[in-house]
Parts: C-alpha cells; sequence; structure tokens
C-alpha cells in the first residue's frame, strides 16, 4: 500500500520492434515509493542478461523486482525453446508474487490488495520476442508485434503510440523516444531521464 512497504515502482516500461533484426525497450528512471511518501528518483529499471540478448523491466513491487532480476541475469542461455522459456518466466514471476501475498495474508491483510509486479521481456531467440507476464503468472507472447507496454504509463504509452506510428520520415528509434517521453512526461510518478536498450542477435546495448 502507498505509504508503506514493500516499496514500489511507479513505472513506465516499454518495447517495440525496431527492424527485422532489433528491438527497443525503455523505462523512465521515475520514483520509488517510500514510507513518508519521499520520492528517490533516477532508478535505474533496465536489466539485461550477462551474455544472451535478453533485456528486461519489472512494474510493481521493489522486492520483487530485484529478486526476479537476480534470477535472470544468469539463467542459460539459449534455452531449449521459447515456450519454455516463457513457461520458466511465468512460474519465478508468479512464485516470487505469491511469497508477497502469502505473507500479506500472515500479516492480516487482503493478499488481493496487493498490486504485485508485471514484467516485460525482449529477446532475440531466432526471431525477436517480446513476452509480458502479470502479476498473477498470466503469460502474453507478442513475437515481435509493435509495441508493448506496463506500468502506470501504460495506457498513454499505447494513446502516444497510436499518434506517433503513423508519422512519415521518422525512424523507429525517434518514434520510440517520442511516445515513451510523452508517456512519462504525461504518467503519474514518472519521471526523465528515460534509458532507451537496444536488442539484437549480438546482445544488448545502450542507444546513442
Amino acid at each position: 500500500m502507498k505509504g508503506t512497504y514493500p516499496l514500489k515502482y511507479m513505472t513506465l516500461i516499454a518495447a517495440m520492434k525496431e527492424s527485422d533484426t532489433s528491438l527497443l525497450i525503455a523505462a523512465d528512471s521515475a520514483v520509488r515509493e517510500t514510507p513518508g511518501n519521499i520520492p528517490l528518483t533516477a532508478i535505474q529499471k533496465l536489466r539485461k542478461h550477462q551474455s544472451a540478448p535478453l533485456a528486461w523491466g519489472c512494474s510493481g513491487d521493489t522486492e520483487v523486482g530485484d529478486r526476479f532480476d537476480a534470477w535472470m541475469g544468469t539463467i542459460p542461455w539459449p534455452p531449449t525453446d521459447w515456450q519454455q522459456f516463457s513457461d520458466r518466466c511465468a512460474d519465478t514471476l508468479a512464485e516470487l508474487n505469491g511469497q508477497v501475498r502469502k505473507r500479506a495474508t500472515l500479516a492480516g491483510g487482503d493478499p488481493y490488495r496487493i498490486a504485485g509486479t508485471d514484467l516485460l521481456v525482449v529477446a532475440w531467440f531466432d526471431e525477436p520476442q517480446i513476452l509480458e507476464v502479470d502479476s498473477w503468472g498470466k503469460v502474453a507472447q507478442y513475437g515481435s508485434n509493435a509495441f508493448h507496454a506496463i506500468g502506470s504509463g501504460k495506457q498513454i504509452a499505447y494513446i502516444a503510440f497510436a499518434t506517433v506510428k503513423v508519422f512519415g520520415g521518422v525512424t523507429p528509434l525517434d518514434k520510440f523516444r517520442h511516445l515513451s517521453g510523452i508517456a512519462t512526461r504525461t504518467a503519474n510518478d514518472c519521471d526523465f531521464p528515460v534509458h532507451i536498450w537496444r536488442v539484437t542477435p549480438s546482445g544488448v546495448t545502450v542507444t546513442p
């Protein structure tokens, strides 16, 4: 709950296909809620695997996000197949979210009032892949289909994408940078700078 532990991210995580061989993922630097509602800014929310063409971001409970990051950062790569990888992500995130909800119940709280943590993944596995897992373990696999977002800036990001996708004479990176900026500027408790990474078969790089 707001103003109490566990700490929360108020977040924009977005992903978009840039080309047939690259994907983009972005995150704001925003605000972590703390006891007393004191904002802590400049949080780097994107994570990448130590050697694989794999990057991700979480929105929600920071404890869950940090524990998921630790697991994801060292998993063997490549997986046997993409479905196996998706299932492992969903199972791990669901287990971590379940532990938080279990503790809420033990403390006399309502586990259904715990927002939980969502996940957005971009990876190169034979082709560009975008994967979303919600806080209840529900999986949505998008392949490299267009654009997706999670977090408090999600709805505004979709509106911004619908606007900028028709722009002519603009690179996909510039469109993505523009829509991420609009969502960050407009959504509650999101803040600059926006970090954008590129995932290709060769790995993960920071965009200029």
